[in-house]
């Protein structure tokens, strides 16, 4: 198939046991290069077929694979050991890539990467599978999946020795002993139905293995696709082990039937049935593709003709024909319903392009720009002593924060380091690029883990200090390099650190952000505790820090006690939700809902259930505000974990369950991740991985089948899990948060491609100037533990707005905004004065970036620490409330501005912290005071 789009066939090949599928991208030489380790992030580690098709009509093809990982709960933990950490890392490092028990569906992003989705379309798990078949079974417009499935002998995990004995047996050519050994082992053979799937045109997948006649146990490798009865629906027929081939009749045309086109082919002398041959069909309900292939799954030739689906459609505008030798073909205004012959003979040397040619909002400026700061984490295996923590504790960072410290009108930018690898000050030049300061006093503290920093006027001096929030996984809860650090700046972008400004807080950390929720003029802090060292999921204690004339003291038991043991948080918003000019405070975390605290006279108490939002417990990252409906109240956007993870979609009903206790009385903490499984919550670990921290198991369990039939209570207790410390998730979704206006708040998922992967640094602004905010994020999360993947979909997401509280994805070829590490925070930065807006991001243990908006036509007001909110006054009656958040999103802080098109406003008004008015720009703009 031709998976870059260039002309020329490339090759997938599928690999069991140790090595990775390759991907051979064509040279046009007759060489081919491997590009499975750049261009995929991840494979399937026991690859049994493969198949490549555009699942989603964007003109670029799609692949996947089959591996082996159970439906069932009892299966996949009576079949699998999990591989220990060092096995799995041993292997990475090695050069084996990242591969994992499970299907695989890697979705073209249209620029030499794909994202790997097989969770979210609920395509990852169909037991002993083979060769897959994307075909439009049903006529829809969209391929739907066929996955073969069985195996002619059944392994057990319990079996293990056995069959090493008959293994040593063989290599001894010990034929004695190996047919003893044989006549020991269960002769049971996996039986069960194959899998099929609709396809919903959402990048989504529903299992109609009932609705479609297809649960018929059997044990099937190949499969072809072809329609025996010539009624313009694709049959099959499948070659069952040991039995007669299977033929699955497709009945579509009893049923309310779609229509479908259909085309055969005469190729050159060469190439008779004209393989590779491109073939693209346009009506009014959009585009498909298909690349005529006959050979495709598990060792199998389907039906030489090309079929297409089209739902209701009962003509087709056009049809684009590449044919193998680059010559094309067009076809107009066809009927539906018949086959048609086009033969290479008609062909033309005529260039037809089929992907749109964009001019992306964004441009990456990186090097033009000196942005060249690199993150580097210091190795810690935070395993070692938490053998069971679900991710990675040490690998936050870094945070990144953006003001102009040096008082020449031009906005500078810090970004935090690592253990052993300090954060770095940036300057802007007047030549519209980034120096590094000369000057790093936090040198000095290279020992602490930077995350959350912030620029602030800690002392009303006028001038920009900085605050930095230690935290990771690497000390004891009580190490003094826990404790947060203050930078005093003196004016002129050199800066000391404070010996007494802050109280002591051994507190490993996360997010700092800035209000002043007492209106006294000065900015107070929130810091967030996220975690304690070695006793996850304790929760940390987050602090409120009131400003005393540039001394801060802890205040939080006097206002917000809640604060104290509120969990592990990873975000929070000083915000006035209910517009009553009192800061109020959101904050949320991991196990965490999104935790509404409202300011009564400078005291906090949670009305988290009379908002609504007592029932999203997620694993939340990040959090911002902006008025995304224009209706004069503030909206927000929190970053969570997505829907692409081992954990699949919890709900209210069947949540993740997390339990720690000593469960042993060994004097160690305990953690259980429980997850549901047709109806019943069973561990998440492996007997295996349990039994190693919690020895006790394994003598409870003693058969790793025993194990596998057991129920999270059943191998832990009632009383033991009722005593224990407990969490639930019960939504892993990024969410749009829409304010109500009266104190309440209505939840919604945003769009499916905010979904691939977790979400952390964000930004609301409005990218295409049409007066609307959108959003900017990116995500992933490179370090969990072995048992699970890692989260790499995300490539970078520009969602626009339309004003009313929805979001349209752009593609990355729209956008230009691409970042697909392990991305970290996002802040607005401007060039110049009053010039271009330039995106920072940040990534774990690799390179920042640079993006900049392309086309600018708006003008930027600076806002001033005094400043609460701007309201935008749009000439066609809508009133857009912008906060000055002072870090948001994920550990980050963009600039002090408000942005709008003059020709789309009236005027902008700024609202201070004692709730005085000014007029920013009315007709023509007036300078800020």
């Amino acid at each position: 198939a031709d998976v870059n789009d260039d002309g020329w066939m490339d090759i997938y090949g599928c690999n069991d046991f140790a090595m990775y599928d390759y991907l051979y991208i064509n040279n046009h030489d007759g060489t081919f290069t491997d590009h499975s380790g750049d261009w995929l992030s991840k494979s399937s580690m026991f690859s049994m077929g493969v198949d490549i098709a555009d699942i989603n009509n964007d003109a670029w093809q799609d692949i996947v694979t089959c591996d082996m990982r159970f439906d069932h709960s009892y299966m996949r933990r009576s079949f699998a050991l999990g591989l220990r950490r060092n096995e799995f890392s041993n292997m990475v490092t090695s050069g084996y890539h990242y591969q994992y028990v499970k299907n695989t569906l890697h979705i073209n992003n249209g620029n030499n990467t794909y994202s790997e989705i097989a969770n979210l379309a609920g395509v990852d798990a169909t037991d002993w599978s083979w060769g897959p078949l994307f075909c439009d079974y049903d006529n829809d417009g969209f391929k739907d999946l066929f996955i073969p499935n069985g195996y002619y002998r059944w392994l057990n995990i319990d079996e293990r020795e056995l069959y090493q004995a008959m293994r040593d047996a063989t290599r001894r050519k010990d034929s004695v002993a190996y047919n003893k050994l044989y006549g020991m082992v269960s002769k049971k053979k996996l039986i069960v139905p194959d899998y099929i799937y609709r396809n919903n045109g959402d990048l989504t997948f529903t299992n109609e293995i009932e609705n479609w006649g297809c649960n018929y146990p059997n044990i099937t490798h190949g499969a072809v696709t072809v329609d025996l009865d010539l009624d313009g629906d694709m049959d099959m027929v499948a070659s069952e082990t040991e039995q007669t081939a299977i033929v699955f009749r497709n009945n579509l045309e009893k049923m309310d039937r779609n229509n479908y086109i259909r085309f055969t082919l005469q190729g050159t002398e060469n190439n008779i049935n004209a393989i590779g041959t491109k073939i693209y069909v346009y009506t009014k309900s959009g585009m498909q593709m298909n690349q005529h292939h006959v050979v495709r799954g598990y060792q199998s030739s389907s039906e030489n003709v090309v079929h297409f689906g089209l739902a209701k459609d009962d003509s087709v505008n056009r049809i684009v024909v590449i044919w193998p030798d680059g010559k094309t073909q067009e076809l107009k205004n066809l009927a539906a319903n018949q086959v048609i012959l086009l033969d290479h003979i008609n062909a033309s040397n005529q260039r037809i392009e089929i992907h749109p040619k964009y001019n992306p909002l964004f441009a990456n400026s990186t090097e033009k720009l000196g942005v060249d700061y690199k993150h580097v984490e210091n190795e810690y295996e935070d395993f070692k002593k938490e053998l069971l923590l679900p991710h990675k504790m040490s690998r936050f960072g870094p945070g990144l924060a953006v003001a102009d410290v040096n008082g020449d009108g031009l906005e500078d930018f810090f970004v935090s380091g690592a253990v052993r690898s300090p954060g770095e000050l940036y300057f802007q030049t007047t030549s519209r690029t980034f120096v590094k300061a000369s000057s790093q006093p936090w040198n000095d503290d290279k020992a602490t883990e930077q995350l959350g920093v912030l620029f602030f006027d800690a002392e009303g001096d006028g001038d920009q200090d900085l605050y930095m929030a230690t935290g990771g996984s690497e000390f004891s809860p009580d190490d003094p390099l826990l404790n947060d650090l203050l930078f005093i700046n003196d004016g002129k972008g050199n800066f000391s650190k404070s010996a007494k400004a802050l109280p002591e807080m051994r507190v490993s950390g996360s997010c700092v952000v800035a209000g002043d929720y007492d209106n006294d003029g000065d900015l107070d802090l929130f810091v967030g505790g996220r975690i304690v060292p070695t006793k996850y999921p304790l929760p940390a204690k987050s602090t409120i820090l009131r400003n005393d004339k540039g001394t801060f003291k802890d205040v939080t038991e006097e206002i917000a006690p809640q604060l104290n043991k509120v969990g592990l948080v990873c975000g929070a918003l000083w915000t006035d939700y209910n517009n009553d000019n009192r800061l109020d405070l959101l904050v949320l975390g991991e196990w965490m809902p999104v935790i509404v605290y409202k300011n009564e006279d400078g005291k906090f108490s949670d009305v988290t259930r009379e908002a609504g939002l007592a029932d999203i417990s997620g694993w939340w990252n990040s959090l911002i505000s902006g008025d995304f409906d224009s209706d004069g109240d503030v909206d927000y956007v929190a970053g969570n974990e997505g829907l692409n993870s081992r954990y699949y979609q919890p709900t209210k009903e069947q949540p993740i369950d997390l339990y720690s206790a000593d469960f042993d009385k060994n004097g160690t903490n305990d953690i259980v991740l429980s997850v549901y499984n047709y109806g019943k919550s069973y561990p998440v670990k492996t007997r295996m991985t349990i039994t190693e921290q919690i020895p006790m198991i394994g003598e409870k369990f003693k058969l790793y089948k025993s194990f596998a039939l057991a129920t999270t209570e059943e191998v832990f207790g009632k009383e033991a899990l009722s005593n224990s410390m407990h969490y639930n998730a019960k939504t892993l979704a990024s969410s749009y948060i829409n304010n109500n206006g009266d104190g309440t708040f209505q939840v919604q998922q945003l769009p499916i491609e905010a979904q691939f992967s977790c979400i952390y640094g964000m930004l609301s602004m409005d990218v295409n100037n049409d007066g609307n905010l959108d959003i900017l994020a990116h995500g992933n999360f490179f370090s969990p533990e072995s048992e699970s993947e890692k989260q790499d979909a995300c490539i970078g997401l520009t969602m626009i707005g339309d004003g009313k509280g929805n979001f349209k994805p752009l593609t990355v070829q729209e956008s230009g905004f691409f970042s697909n590490l392990d991305a970290k925070a996002l802040a607005l930065i401007y060039l110049g004065k009053n010039e271009t807006p330039v995106i920072l991001g940040t990534n774990n243990n690799n390179k920042m970036f640079a993006y900049n908006l392309v086309n600018n036509i708006q003008t930027k007001i600076s806002l001033t620490e005094k400043d609460r909110f701007a309201e935008i006054y749009f000439k066609d009656g809508r009133k857009e409330k912008h906060e000055n958040n002072i870090g948001s999103g994920y550990l980050s802080q963009g600039s002090k501005t408000v942005s709008f098109i003059p020709d789309l406003v009236e005027k902008v008004m700024i609202s201070d912290y004692l709730g005085q008015q000014r007029t920013a720009f009315q007709g023509q703009a007036i300078a800020s005071k």
